[in-house]
């Protein structure tokens, strides 16, 4: 090993920094899509409850916004506590993996322990791949487009 090597450069963690779009991404697919397509199939709900065309932006803008209540905490974590900023981040994305697998999973099988556990299971899989491997945060980055694309 040479003097420049830096090992915390080859660790997991190296290019791994919270990034606040991403929750905002994988919350749109994994509550704001489910939501909006149950309700679009249900318009009348949006009627009976007498829903103004503000009211129904103010809606829309609230699911998608979802997770600014983490994202605001993993910041203000960031300075004091990087290291738990991180752990904060990677737990909101855990938790939205697993509710999105929680869907997929829940259209396919019937057992509902079968169901949560391999939710749970997707959830801590899909947030360990994401803090260690660059290409999953990437992908990540482009689910950031489900934020336009989800309302529509």
């Amino acid at each position: 090993m040479t003097g420049s090597e830096n090992p915390a450069e080859k660790s997991p963690e190296a290019g791994f920094r919270p990034r606040p779009l991403h929750l905002f991404a994988l919350s749109a697919l994994a509550v704001a899509q489910p939501l909006f397509d149950l309700l679009s199939r249900g318009a009348t709900f949006f009627v009976e409850h007498d829903f103004s065309p503000p009211a129904l932006l103010l809606f829309v803008a609230l699911l998608l916004l979802l997770p600014l209540p983490l994202v605001l905490l993993v910041a203000a974590l960031r300075r004091a506590s990087p290291r738990t900023a991180r752990g904060l981040h990677l737990a909101g994305v855990a938790l939205f993996v697993t509710l999105l697998a929680a869907q997929v999973l829940g259209r396919r099988l019937d057992a509902a322990a079968v169901v949560a556990a391999g939710a749970l299971l997707a959830g801590a899989a899909g947030a360990a791949a994401y803090r260690r491997w660059d290409g999953v945060r990437q992908f990540t980055s482009l689910l950031a487009l489900a934020l336009v694309a989800v309302p529509l």
